[in-house]
């Protein structure tokens, strides 16, 4: 077993670092089983001006991942505009991964050198925008079991809290195989269950088996089939229901951001605005503003091409909590907020505010395409702590038609809150601006001491 740490080990391994950016986080589960013959590779490409470096923290199988226990991977840096492959940890657990969000990390199960598959198979990399919500029943098909191939299945709890789990097996005829399992899921953990069918139907050789799950948390699930003699890996994910699929002829899903964007032209004035082609994209690497008594708000002024439509506004950054205002420690923070042509009413695409002692509450606000006076807003219970540093994500999506914002740090998701949007992404004259903290003015307060760094705003086609 190995010797554990904790996590501020390898934070403090870090610091020495200059170029270091602890920032957004990401999941790889570790599959590598005794005597399987696979091991895990990853592939980080920084998409930075600068030198990135990146840090990981190995948490063992079924711990309590809020703890931050565990065996440091890394730092290990990676040059402006390159891409480095390394070998990731041996094993079975959950590599945390944390970096620069200029950094794109993708990872692989490779077989033994040798086999017919040498390169392996894709690993999924896991975060909180591509988990199953509580409540939703998902499945994870085509396992199988024989003398030569094993079926595994993995579970992924990245909350903060345990998860209940309930999850059966099925044969392709319907065929329930044994019970249906009650699993408890820890905090921030990994369960990982190796040869599931063949357990399920008694060591006896079985295909096309399928695991049917649903949590009372956000969760995320996957199955692993290897072949142990010809030397063969593949990874299952969760399937699609057609509940929910686009009909023939939709635009389908939203692309990624583009990994260097060139300017997209204004569009032609008059008429509706034209579709954007081209990733729009804002940086401020570094800290980038802390609140002071002399400057208590930052107005960040973002020029947009004009007369675009969008499908999608991203935004991500870093902020280290400094404290509540000493004077009123239930008034309203300022975290961040993005608004066009400078305006709050029917302008406001993110309005996100935090209150501390006595009410300890989360809350997003839009107003996009709304009457006067007139807000969207939805909130949480949180209690966000003096001292520490958050990672704020936030996604506008037209095309799914939800915005939804989260807030993660010490290795846990705090906030998790999503709801309808109210209108579309047009940019009009193009001139947007995102604030950061408050002046002081009826119950909002300025948020003295708190450091916001490394802002990445993106607008997506």
């Amino acid at each position: 077993m190995h010797l554990k740490r904790t996590w501020l080990v390898a934070i403090l391994a870090a610091i020495v670092l200059p170029s270091i950016c602890v920032a957004q986080v990401v999941y790889i589960p570790m599959t590598s089983l005794p005597g399987d013959g696979t091991s895990l590779q990853l592939s980080i490409a920084n998409h930075d001006e600068v030198t990135r470096v990146f840090i990981g923290l190995v948490l063992e199988e079924g711990s309590d991942g809020t703890l931050q226990e565990g065996e440091p991977f890394g730092p290990i840096a990676v040059g402006a505009g390159k891409t480095r492959v390394v070998m990731g940890p041996p094993g079975v657990g959950l590599l945390q991964f944390q970096g620069s969000p200029l950094l794109r990390v993708s990872a692989r199960l490779k077989t033994a050198d040798g086999s017919t598959q040498v390169r392996g198979a894709q690993v999924p990399v896991i975060d909180v925008t591509n988990l199953i919500p509580g409540g939703i029943a998902t499945e994870v098909a085509s396992l199988m079991s024989s003398p030569d191939f094993l079926g595994d299945f993995g579970l992924i709890n990245l909350g903060g809290v345990e998860t209940v789990c309930n999850a059966a097996g099925y044969a392709s005829d319907g065929t329930q195989l044994g019970p249906t399992f009650g699993l408890l899921v820890s905090p921030l953990s990994f369960d990982f269950f190796p040869n599931v069918p063949g357990g399920l139907a008694g060591n006896s050789p079985v295909s096309d088996v399928r695991i049917e799950i649903s949590c009372d948390q956000n969760y995320f699930v996957f199955g692993r089939t290897v072949g142990l003699a010809p030397g063969y890996v593949g990874f299952n994910t969760p399937s699609s229901s057609l509940e929910d699929a686009f009909v023939l002829g939709s635009p389908g899903t939203t692309p990624g951001p583009d990994p260097d964007p060139e300017p997209e032209p204004d569009g032609p004035s008059g008429g509706g605005p034209t579709p954007a082609t081209k990733v729009f994209r804002f940086t401020r690497g570094g800290k980038f503003f802390a609140p002071s008594a002399s400057r208590p708000l930052l107005t960040q002024n973002i020029g947009v091409p004009a007369n675009r439509s969008y499908s999608e506004i991203f935004v991500s950054f870093e902020v280290k909590h400094g404290g509540w205002y000493s004077k009123q420690r239930d008034g309203i923070h300022r975290i961040f907020s993005i608004s066009r042509n400078g305006s709050f009413n029917g302008d406001t695409y993110a309005f996100t505010t935090a209150r501390g002692p006595g009410k300890n509450v989360v809350t997003n606000a839009i107003t996009i395409d709304l009457s006067k006076g007139v807000t969207s807003k939805k909130g949480t219970s949180a209690s966000l702590s003096k001292g520490a540093t958050y990672r704020v994500t936030y996604r506008y999506d037209a095309k799914a038609g939800i915005w939804r914002l989260t807030i993660s740090g010490g290795g846990s998701i705090k906030v998790d809150i999503s709801k309808a949007i109210t209108g579309p992404i047009d940019t009009l004259q193009g001139k947007w601006e995102m604030k950061f903290s408050d002046p002081l003015f009826e119950i909002h307060v300025p948020s003295l001491g708190w450091e916001y760094s490394d802002l990445l705003f993106e607008l997506r086609p």
